[in-house]
């Protein structure tokens, strides 16, 4: 396996939200052998660091919800969710240290021993081939029971993803619909209505075996709107049409006896009623009013005999009557216009309005029968002395109109009932929707059919899990077979030797020696121990300590557990607080050891040092061409990776990287965060390169002379001419901005100037050009500018 790239990191250490993407693109890989190159504080340890989690199997819990996926050739993820899962890694780094060979930094540590295979009994080592050839090679190209685990793995994965791809598939669907129920229908009140709460509703749907019904969708949405109303009133009618009826038909059928009447009256119903009016008139007068005559005795006793008591009572029973069927039609017609289809709850508005405007119908058509006996009343009342047959009303309409009481008055007891159970439901409507809505969309996104194949999905997936465990268990068996075989072989006295063949053969150091010191006889466990001159050693160095813990690592690599595993190396800035031959040696060991006898299958090996990267560039795998370069950056205190600038990959000596960043700031317009931290570094890399380029261009030195005086005369005759020396560079850079301590604490604080800083790369630019134009163009030729 080897890594291709680290697709992202968030949340750790100062890489808050790195994307491979974004920074390098999808082309750039990693290669076999690959040289990072970062400054201190960039972050190239905590690069180191998340290798490292794979290999020991853990990340340390003070990062706070980190997240990082590194792919490989494989088609396989790591992730921070699968550390546990070690891979064959081999990481140097401080963590390294501190946990192998923490006597280093501290009297009362230990060194962890490690042993190298030993050279006992024929016996023991056939076993270990027999368990070998079982077990087969675990290399890219794998065999026999590594080969049937990789094809189980393999199997595992696809029926994992195929699971996985289903589940996400309805768990899309189900997100999807969550949202639009929360969003559509916030009166059901889904404030955090989610995927989790929708599957449950679904669970309930099919337990309780819910049917969609069919209504009006809006007016059930009413109901959850409705505030609680007044109670309403039922309706109670008492019908006056047969009592009406009879004493009509009375009246109107009356027969008098007209012998004694006055004829020429009762045969004229119109003289009849002038006269009848008129005499109610004359009671008191002698003198006809009408014709002026005198009205003899005799035709008041006549008109008297005519208008009898009878009639006088038959006049007060059509006044009656006639009364009663207009109290009759008025209290009748009051009943509907009292009543309010608005009343009642939502639910039962149509219905109320539809029974409303029935009775109203129905009062109609009542009212109608009451006319026909008021105008038979009427009749009968302009023509009294005429018989009449009275034509008798229906009554039917007196049961249409109580039929549709009930009606009403069944749905003022089911509103009002409704009423005392409003919350309830309200609840119960809400349900009714939201499970309706809920069974349309298991149709929608096929609930049923996805469930099932997920289902079938899972019972495969555990099956292949389940061959991917008893594999491994049996491959687990054998290798600690196979480990417990290996530990009669051990030798931890051949692993010291080899770190002590190190520190003499390539370090020179044959004072300094890593002794196994047996700790338990019985056990025959053992401890190594730092010897100088054959007694424990301390009070090391830090060059010796780094040294001692280099040659441990690339020894170790030799152990029973790496030897001829080709694992992925990490190598992080192991030249730390070593001189300039001592960073040569390291730089050989890796070479020789690493990289010449191929113990890899894929090497990292990352430096802020510029010295100790020119020897890495000279490194080559047997492949050759399969090399790549790296720069790890920090900008505000957020790192990035890129792929190295090609003049930095080129470069020979810092010498050309310091007039580089000289150059970058010479065409610096305004402070960015690109370029800030060269802006932040030109103060001591002006320094730094004029002390270099001034020495080999005027390395003599005037007795007596302080390097203050030194310094400014190597200016002059650099300049050629002190008016053109920028003070700043001199008097600001050298000192003040290089050294707080002399320019002030404050000057720490004071913004950086960039129109200073812009003008004294531009000047020192221009003197170099001037007195060496062949080196000017070969220094922006190395830094492949073509000006």
């Amino acid at each position: 396996m080897m890594l291709t790239k680290i697709d992202f990191i968030k949340n750790l250490a100062v890489f808050s939200d790195f994307s491979w993407k974004n920074s390098l693109g999808n082309s750039e890989n990693f290669e076999k052998l690959n040289i990072i190159y970062g400054r201190n504080y960039s972050g190239k340890t905590t690069l180191s660091r998340i290798i490292r989690a794979f290999e020991i199997g853990k990340l340390s819990d003070k990062y706070e919800n980190p997240e990082f996926q590194i792919s490989t050739d494989k088609s396989y993820k790591l992730t921070q969710n699968k550390i546990s899962n070690k891979q064959n890694f081999r990481v140097f780094n401080s963590d390294f240290i501190n946990e192998n060979l923490s006597f280093t930094h501290d009297e009362n540590g230990k060194i962890e021993p490690f042993a190298i295979l030993g050279e006992d009994n024929q016996r023991i080592l056939k076993e270990i081939e027999k368990i070998e050839n079982e077990l087969g090679k675990n290399l890219d190209e794998k065999t026999c029971l590594y080969k049937e685990l990789e094809h189980k793995d393999k199997n595992n994965q696809e029926s994992k993803a195929k699971l996985d791809e289903a589940t996400n598939e309805l768990d899309k669907a189900l997100i999807n619909k969550a949202k639009y129920l929360k969003e559509t229908y916030k009166h059901f009140g889904l404030l955090n209505y989610d995927k989790k709460t929708l599957r449950e509703d679904i669970k309930k749907v099919l337990e309780t075996d819910f049917q969609p019904g069919e209504y009006d969708f809006e007016e059930k949405q009413k109901i959850l709107t409705e505030e609680t109303k007044e109670k309403i009133q039922k309706i109670n009618i008492k019908f006056l049409l047969n009592e009406l009826s009879l004493k009509t038909e009375e009246l109107v059928e009356k027969k008098f006896e007209t012998s004694s009447k006055i004829q020429e009256l009762v045969e004229n119903s119109l003289l009849n009623n002038w006269v009848a009016n008129g005499l109610h008139l004359h009671k008191e007068r002698k003198i006809c009013a009408f014709c002026g005559n005198e009205i003899t005795d005799n035709r008041i006793r006549d008109l008297k005999n005519h208008f009898d008591k009878e009639k006088e009572e038959f006049d007060l029973d059509i006044k009656d009557i006639k009364e009663k069927i207009e109290n009759e039609k008025n209290n009748i017609s009051q009943i509907p216009n009292n009543l309010f289809y608005m009343k009642f709850y939502s639910n039962f508005q149509n219905k109320a309005k539809e029974t409303i405007n029935e009775l109203k119908y129905r009062v109609r058509l009542y009212n109608e029968e009451l006319e026909k006996l008021l105008s038979q009343i009427i009749e009968k009342e302009n023509d009294v002395f005429h018989y009449n047959t009275f034509v008798k009303p229906s009554i039917s309409i007196m049961q249409d109109i109580k039929d549709f009481v009930n009606i009403y008055n069944d749905l003022v007891d089911k509103s009002n009932m409704f009423g005392d159970n409003l919350e309830k439901e309200k609840e119960n409507t809400k349900q009714e929707l939201l499970f309706n809505r809920v069974y349309g969309i298991m149709l929608e996104i096929g609930y049923k059919e996805k469930s099932k194949n997920i289902e079938e999905l899972e019972n495969i997936s555990k099956l292949k899990n389940k061959e991917l465990e008893e594999i491994k268990n049996i491959i687990n068996t054998k290798e600690l077979e196979l480990k417990e075989y290996k530990a009669k072989l051990n030798d931890e006295q051949k692993g010291a030797e080899k770190v002590n063949i190190y520190l003499s053969n390539f370090f020179s150091h044959t004072s300094l020696k890593l002794n196994a010191v047996e700790a338990d006889s019985e056990s025959k466990k053992f401890h190594f121990e730092i010897q100088r001159d054959g007694k424990k050693a301390f009070n090391l160095s830090e060059g010796e300590c780094r040294l001692i813990s280099f040659a441990y690592f690339v020894a170790k690599l030799n152990d029973v557990d790496t030897k001829d595993t080709k694992p992925i190396i990490w190598i992080d800035d192991p030249i730390c607080s070593l001189d300039s031959n001592h960073i040569f040696f390291i730089y050989s060991l890796i070479y020789d050891e690493i990289v010449m006898k191929d113990i890899f299958s894929q090497l990292f090996i990352s430096t802020h040092n510029l010295e100790f990267f020119k020897y890495l560039k000279r490194l080559n795998t047997k492949e050759k061409n399969n090399k790549k370069y790296f720069l790890v950056e920090n900008k505000n205190n957020i790192s990035t990776i890129k792929i190295m600038p090609k003049y930095l990959e080129k470069y020979v000596t810092e010498f050309n990287y310091l007039f580089s960043e000289i150059y970058k700031c010479s065409k610096i317009e305004e402070p960015s965060d690109e370029n800030y931290q060269s802006l932040y570094n030109f103060a001591n890399n002006a320094r730094k390169f004029m002390e270099i380029y001034l020495f080999y261009k005027f390395p003599y030195v005037a007795d007596g002379q302080d390097r203050y005086e030194d310094e400014k005369k190597k200016m002059k005759l650099f300049f050629s001419d002190e008016s053109l020396i920028p003070k700043i560079l001199f008097d600001g850079i050298a000192n003040e901005y290089s050294h707080l301590e002399t320019g002030g604490i404050e000057r720490g604080a004071i913004p950086i100037s960039v129109a200073e800083f812009r003008i004294c790369a531009q000047r020192i630019l221009d003197g170099i050009k001037k007195n060496d134009e062949n080196q000017y163009k070969y220094f922006l030729k190395n830094i492949d500018n073509h000006e």
